[in-house]
This record gives structure tokens, sequence and C-alpha cells, in this order.
């Protein structure tokens, strides 16, 4: 209404529409990659932690076939 008979201030009100706008997006767009930062971060330890318990369980695994047949040489 307070526009409707001042152009200038049509335009003024136009813009900061516009603006407004935009940065809300661009707060959206932030968000997102924060976000999509994070979760890749997440991914990366939870890989980490699961490849080291892995190689923990090989090893473990490893060391009882070894004792399972030096068992089995001690009872031929």
């Amino acid at each position: 209404m307070l526009t409707e008979n001042k152009p200038i201030i049509n335009e003024a009100a136009k813009t900061v529409v516009k603006l407004t706008a935009e940065e809300q997006i661009r707060l959206q767009c932030e968000a997102r990659e924060d976000f999509l930062k994070t979760q890749n971060d997440v991914h990366y330890y939870y890989n980490t932690k699961l490849a080291e318990k892995d190689a923990t369980i090989a090893e473990k695994d490893a060391l009882i076939a070894e004792l399972q047949q030096k068992l089995a040489e001690k009872n031929n």
C-alpha cells in the first residue's frame, strides 16, 4: 500500500525482498554444505574405525589359527 504511489519506494521494496530471498538461499546452501561436510567426516571416521577393527580381528584370527595348529601338533 505504501509503495503503490511511490515508484522509488516500490523499487526499494522489491530490491529488499530480492536480497532477503537471496540471503536465505545462500544460508540454505551453506547449511547444506556444512551438513555434507559433516557427513563426510563421520563416514571417514567410522570407515577408519571399521578398518582398524577388521585388521585387529584378522590378527586375532591368525593367532587363533596358529595356536590351534600348535595344539593339534602337540596332541599328535
